[in-house]
């Protein structure tokens, strides 16, 4: 669900902008923005998990978004830029699930994190 939001978001960023010649999985901060707290959202979902189960599913969840982004992102950048349609399918498809997935990675920390108890120094 988070991919698909996170596609939509940036589709319509890309579109809202009109340049025919650009497409970006984060087109302005707002749509970048909300990405990072879907992901969040996302990851706070976990948070009544027993703590090394969601240490567990955080990372599938994380590379489910990335690969639904990506996948996204490459299927529209091939329809919208035809002149090279391979090459920059491949690279916005790759670029947007390395962006996804190191928002996954840093919402995970701050989420999962933000529930745990610490032990107390000595």
């Amino acid at each position: 669900m988070v991919g698909v939001f996170a596609v939509t978001v940036s589709v319509a960023g890309t579109m809202r902008r009109g340049d025919p010649h650009f497409v970006s999985a984060a087109p302005d901060l707002l749509s970048l923005t909300l990405v990072c707290l879907a992901m969040f959202a996302a990851m706070r979902t976990l948070r009544p998990l027993e703590p090394s189960r969601a240490r567990e599913i955080a990372p599938r969840l994380t590379a489910m978004a990335a690969a639904v982004h990506g996948i996204g992102m490459a299927a529209f950048s091939v329809w919208y830029l035809p002149s090279h349609p391979t090459s920059l399918g491949i690279f916005a498809g790759l670029s947007t699930a390395a962006m996804m997935a190191l928002i996954g990675w840093s919402a995970a920390r701050v989420a999962l994190r933000a529930g745990t108890p610490r032990l107390p120094s000595a």
